[in-house]
């Protein structure tokens, strides 16, 4: 299983060296590419719509879900409907995994907090003396994130 948003050089990685990996993608970052693509307006009660998708209980309540956003939105967002349903199978991939496990399975949000310290971090410090340096600091920032 991988899990990621339209990080497309990771995706060639994965199809090149794992070929059978299910792919997931994120749903933290699904919703917001949709809703970049309708006016403000109208943008938080399209997210209550977009929220029934993923927390639904069932795939096929969530297919119904997907279904009805495509009939209430595709005549007056084609745009907003065509990001949402182009990877439909990989958005509700999850459905296929235990409930238990689906949290941790939608988004890719507690690994890019768990990097982010070491991404603001680099870009700050630019003058390192060497490899090992870079590592050292990488290597503690991480362990100062993770959860016990």
């Amino acid at each position: 299983r991988a899990i990621g948003d339209e990080a497309f050089g990771f995706w060639n990685v994965v199809i090149k060296h794992w070929s059978t990996t299910r792919h997931q993608r994120c749903w933290v970052y699904k919703p917001v590419n949709i809703l970049n693509k309708l006016q403000k307006s109208v943008q938080p009660r399209r997210k209550e719509t977009l929220h029934d998708i993923w927390m639904a209980y069932r795939q096929q309540e969530a297919q119904k879900a997907f279904g009805q956003f495509g009939i209430r939105y595709n005549a007056t967002y084609p745009k907003a409907a065509e990001c949402l349903t182009k990877e439909k199978v990989e958005t509700l991939a999850f459905h296929d995994f235990p409930a238990e496990h689906w949290t941790h399975m939608r988004t890719t949000n507690p690994i890019e907090l768990m990097f982010a310290t070491v991404k603001l971090r680099t870009n700050k410090t630019k003058n390192y003396k060497s490899r090992k340096t870079i590592l050292a600091m990488a290597c503690k920032l991480t362990q100062t994130t993770e959860v016990n």
